[in-house]
């Protein structure tokens, strides 16, 4: 996909320098933002080492890159995501070792949100409160989350969303690139669409945004006009920080019928396994969905063979049949198989392919990695799940009491 991005950065109103740096190599298509700690000795040096080493680093293992693009696969995803994670953890150490080394730059370190467009598909990488914007279909999505004090006040409900919106309540960095010698990098792969719009901002921008509301009312802006005027609008609130922006376009019109990102997501928001999902944890279940088709006559899931996938119905329609009688008819919508997200069991029934049928299947081992890696919307996915087999369970009950009625 093409692209046109734009950065601009500036040193606010209230500080005497910059300590703000902004890399955008449009060849390899990489963009970073790289916030040097306010009160802290050299933080100019450490967000310039940052962005140097980050992109040394990248260039040097642009075959993992490259190689995604070609065969964009979880083996090759893997590969890419960890060479991002790399350079970064690599800029840490840099940084680490230059401040060290010099007692006069000793305490220095900086915050990096970073985006790299791969093909179709994307990856972003954050430490600390940089964030990166997403722009689409008419909605904007931050799809990083601060690495600070305050957000994990939020996450632990000591703080309400509204009271950390408000802006009242200072916050301390949880992680940040060259305090210490090594740090967790958090990092998140998706789909892109033509027409997607990113804003990657240092704090002196974001503190001033309200829900990304500000980015996605310039929208239909060039990526430089935005730019220049998101400087412009955390000025004129006061601009009491350095204020950077990067803005990337994926240029192109979504095609309507098109089963991209958004018609996964869209399925999946409906599912009562996912309705209560953010975006950006729809985003990682995605991650984790392989799309299939079956054509008319074909099994889907077999009785008494091993379950290990749960299948949600796009397209298409399916008999579900015990013992060869007919017990359900599933469509657009439906899912099955959801037993294996939990549990090595064997299938109950046959569900057979009626028409020809577009299906999105999880398998249980990612979606067990998954739930380890984001305890939070473990959480939430497993009280779904409750919430369906009690339901599942309530309509057996009531089924067998008609039953003993009839009898």
């Amino acid at each position: 996909m093409k692209h046109q991005a734009s950065g601009k950065s500036d040193v606010g109103k209230k500080r005497s320098q910059n300590e703000d740096t902004l890399l955008l190599d449009n060849e390899l298509g990489l963009y970073l933002v790289a916030d040097g700690l306010g009160g802290y000795a050299a933080g100019e040096l450490a967000s310039q080492l940052a962005c140097e080493t980050i992109g040394r680093v990248m260039k040097e293992g642009r075959a993992a890159l490259d190689a995604y693009i070609r065969e964009p696969h979880i083996q090759t995803r893997a590969a890419a995501t960890r060479l991002i994670e790399v350079a970064v953890e690599e800029a840490c150490r840099e940084v680490f070792r230059e401040s060290e080394a010099n007692p006069e730059k000793r305490g220095m370190a900086c915050t990096v949100a970073m985006l790299i467009l791969l093909g179709e598909h994307a990856i972003v990488a954050h430490v600390g409160d940089s964030r990166v914007y997403l722009a689409r279909r008419g909605q904007v999505h931050q799809i990083t989350d601060d690495h600070s004090l305050l957000t994990e006040k939020v996450r632990l409900g000591i703080v309400t969303p509204e009271q950390a919106a408000s802006g009242r309540l200072k916050s301390a960095i949880t992680r940040s690139v060259g305090r210490q010698e090594s740090v967790q990098v958090e990092s998140l792969h998706f789909e892109l669409m033509p027409g997607d719009k990113f804003l990657l901002c240092s704090d002196g921008l974001s503190d001033y945004m309200h829900n990304g509301q500000e980015f996605l009312d310039r929208c239909d802006h060039t990526p430089e006009q935005i730019a220049g005027e998101m400087i412009e609008f955390a000025n004129g609130c006061g601009g009491k920080d350095n204020i950077s922006a990067i803005v990337v376009r994926i240029e192109g019109e979504p095609e309507p019928e098109a089963f991209n990102a958004f018609s996964k997501m869209e399925v999946l928001r409906r599912l009562p396994l996912f309705e209560h999902l953010t975006f950006k944890e729809l985003m990682c279940v995605l991650n984790i969905v392989e799309l299939k088709t079956f054509e008319t006559g074909q099994t889907v899931v077999n009785e008494g063979e091993t379950g290990e996938e749960v299948y949600v119905s796009v397209r298409g329609r399916f008999e579900v049949r015990r013992d060869g009688q007919l017990v359900a008819e599933l469509k657009a919508g439906d899912f099955f198989g959801e037993m294996a997200l939990i549990s090595r069991t064997t299938r109950s029934a046959n569900v057979m392919v009626m028409e020809p049928a577009v299906v999105l299947a999880i398998r249980r081992e990612s979606f067990y990695l998954l739930l380890i890696e984001r305890p939070v919307m473990a959480t939430k996915l497993l009280w779904a799940f409750c919430q369906v087999l009690a339901k599942r369970l309530r309509g057996q009950a009531d089924a067998a009491a008609d039953t003993l009625l009839l009898d």
